[in-house]
């Protein structure tokens, strides 16, 4: 089973991917790179910041499915089977619980804008290498820790 260990730097408010990722499968390490468990920093359109229209996922240990071909994210990473993900923020979208679901591991939009309203995100230029290493349908952990 693989394991996706994630470490935490980046903040909403800071472009791009900041958090650092291993992907480790019987004690070896198969990748290790850059993605963001941070949604975008504002709502486009309306410019809201991202604290009064989205989630931030929390810090914990979650499960995760590979999607081969989800009809809006490709080849994705479904977290927690799509149900509740706790947050380090009241959700607006789950009447400010601290929970978000439907959360995914997807492509990012660009190489600094995450396209992210609470999803981890992987920079378009990493995609294919990332997504290589999972089999469709495969299952395993998603650790995210804060960086000390």
């Amino acid at each position: 089973m693989k394991t996706i260990d994630i470490i935490r730097t980046g903040t909403p408010e800071t472009p791009g991917y900041n958090d650092t990722f291993a992907i480790i499968e019987n004690g070896i390490e198969l990748l290790a790179g850059r993605l963001s468990t941070e949604p975008n920093p504002y709502q486009p359109g309306t410019l809201k910041p991202w604290v009064d229209v989205y989630a931030r996922i929390a810090e914990g240990l979650y499960v995760w499915e590979l999607i081969p071909n989800h009809p809006k994210y490709g080849r994705c990473i479904l977290i927690n089977g799509g149900g509740d993900v706790p947050t380090l923020n009241p959700n607006p979208n789950h009447n400010r619980a601290y929970v978000a679901s439907e959360i995914f591991g997807h492509r990012g939009d660009t190489a600094t804008w995450r396209g992210s309203r609470g999803c981890i995100t992987v920079s378009p230029i990493d995609e294919e290498v990332f997504f290589k290493v999972f089999k469709d349908g495969e299952k395993g952990k998603l650790i995210i820790r804060k960086a000390v």
